[in-house]
């Protein structure tokens, strides 16, 4: 303690206290009645604009991946009844060219065709430069 010409004065210092802030007060800081004020919308509109083009983004995307999965079994299916169809009448083809097939056909037909007895013959050309 010091005296100035009669008079005493106290210097205390007092020593200043550095509060750590915790979560819990951070979190009571943020939700706060500022929270709610028109300038902290207005500031934070184009991160909640922002936010709902991506949520609108990833929705679309997911129905066109949905849709491209089932485009996919559909064409699929389509495939597997297309080679069904393809097996049944290559079989059926094979059926109606044997050659005691093709005798019948001609004999229910009347066409006046006749089965070779003798086996073709071969012509030959000689070239004569």
């Amino acid at each position: 303690m010091k005296i100035f010409k009669g008079k005493s004065v106290e210097f205390t210092k007092e020593k200043e206290v550095k509060t750590v802030p915790s979560f819990m007060g951070s979190v009571k800081d943020y939700f706060g009645p500022q929270l709610i004020s028109q300038e902290n919308i207005s500031k934070q509109m184009r991160f909640v604009m922002f936010l709902a083009l991506l949520a609108v983004l990833f929705i679309t995307n997911q129905f066109h991946a949905e849709k491209v999965v089932n485009d996919v079994d559909k064409l699929k299916k389509l495939r597997d009844e297309k080679r069904a169809e393809y097996i049944s009448t290559a079989s059926d083809l094979m059926k109606i060219t044997r050659q005691s097939e093709v005798i019948k056909l001609i004999e229910t037909q009347n066409i006046g065709l006749k089965p070779l007895t003798q086996p073709p013959l071969k012509i030959e050309i000689n070239k004569e430069n």
